[in-house]
């Protein structure tokens, strides 16, 4: 099941579709064209992975915001649009957990590297054999994200050394090691 979006659509896209969203991985495609040629047979065309489509960078944002994806895939055919689009998207709280591919296919390694520090988790290029961007995808699908994947841990540090008595010098402190 694909959801196609242009123009205007529901804020509740994910949340507000119940039962007809039965999708546990979520993929936003943002392209002005069909991105199946370049990625038709890689992970992300399983029936078990939902995908959304936006036309352009403006509806990307309002509908990575609604439908929280865990992967938002881009055409990066116009780098500057491409390159704000994902400082956005890693700035807004909502979205900046999800992982980030940037499909280049004319691009220099210059401008890859400028698609990196936007926000990309990676950058695959045209040349490259799809089947062998389904392990990064996986991964970036199946990784939590850094806040949800951590443990709060809580240290009390206690010591048992009495009072030191002013004529007599301090026993030496000892310290624990927490393994980390």
């Amino acid at each position: 099941m694909a959801t196609q979006v242009g123009g205007e659509f529901d804020q509740d896209v994910r949340e507000g579709a119940g039962d007809r969203w039965p999708y546990a991985r979520t993929v936003l495609l943002v392209a002005a064209t069909d991105l199946r040629p370049a990625l038709g047979r890689t992970l992300l065309w399983r029936r078990d992975i939902g995908r959304l489509y936006a036309p352009d960078p403006d509806t990307a944002l309002e509908l990575a915001q609604a439908a929280r994806p865990c992967l938002c895939v881009v055409d990066a055919v116009e780098l500057p649009a491409t390159v704000a689009l994902l400082r956005r998207l890693r700035a807004e709280p909502g979205t900046r957990h999800m992982g980030i591919v940037a499909l280049s296919r004319l691009l220099e390694p210059e401008e890859e590297d400028e698609l990196r520090r936007a926000g990309a988790n990676a950058v695959f290029n045209g040349q490259m054999d799809p089947e062998l961007w389904d392990a990064r995808l996986e991964e970036l699908l199946s990784v939590p994200s850094r806040r949800s994947g951590r443990l709060p841990v809580l240290l009390d540090v206690w010591s048992r050394v009495p009072a030191a008595n002013p004529a007599s010098p301090a026993p030496p402190s000892t310290s624990a090691s927490t393994g980390c």
